[in-house]
């Protein structure tokens, strides 16, 4: 599927769950792209019983206070919201998981 660049600049577009417009897979997973330019931010809530898995693709992020570069990958357990900030132009994935404990 391709995912035209302005529908994911700025924002976690979700492209396999639920969602109406995501394509479908027989798992309980959702997966999300985003561009972000430096200093924009993007929000996730990860919900009770679930997990993330966040990779960045190009560029660097900051989750946390630690600083992501291209090839960086990081787990996120348990409930609560993940903000995700632009330091430079990046390209990231970010898959939300069923079942992690």
């Amino acid at each position: 599927r391709s995912v035209d660049l302005e529908a994911r600049t700025g924002r976690l577009l979700q492209v396999v769950g639920p969602d109406e417009d995501a394509e479908t897979i027989d798992q309980d997973a959702r997966f999300f792209v985003s561009r972000l330019l430096s200093g924009q931010e993007v929000e996730h809530e990860v919900g009770e019983g679930r997990g993330a898995w966040l990779h960045v693709a190009t560029g660097s992020v900051e989750v946390a206070g630690t600083r992501l570069d291209a090839g960086d990958a990081l787990g996120i357990r348990g409930a609560g919201s993940i903000v995700i900030r632009g330091s430079e132009e990046a390209e990231v994935v970010l898959w939300d998981l069923a079942g992690v404990r």
